[in-house]
């Protein structure tokens, strides 16, 4: 996904996993639905236990225009070209 193309919601996702990549410590600084997303997003099990939500709990916590999101960020995130 080409950023000029994302919408605001994919940039700001897109931006935050970015953040997390640099620096983990950054995550609890986020909203918990932007935590709960980029967790998801990055497969980070760990940060959702963490958070002391389960997948499915994330998923439910985030809704759906957050979750459709996060399947675009993360397959940009897996095939960023």
């Amino acid at each position: 996904m080409a950023d000029d193309t994302a919408r605001p919601i994919d940039l700001e996702l897109q931006h935050k996993v970015k953040a997390i990549l640099e620096d983990e410590t950054r995550l609890r600084l986020f909203p918990i639905k932007e935590q709960l997303a980029v967790a998801l997003i990055l497969d980070r099990v760990d940060f959702l236990e963490d958070l002391d939500h389960t997948v499915l709990e994330a998923v439910a916590h985030i809704g759906p225009e957050m979750l459709a999101a996060c399947f675009r960020v993360e397959q940009w995130y897996r095939d960023p070209s």
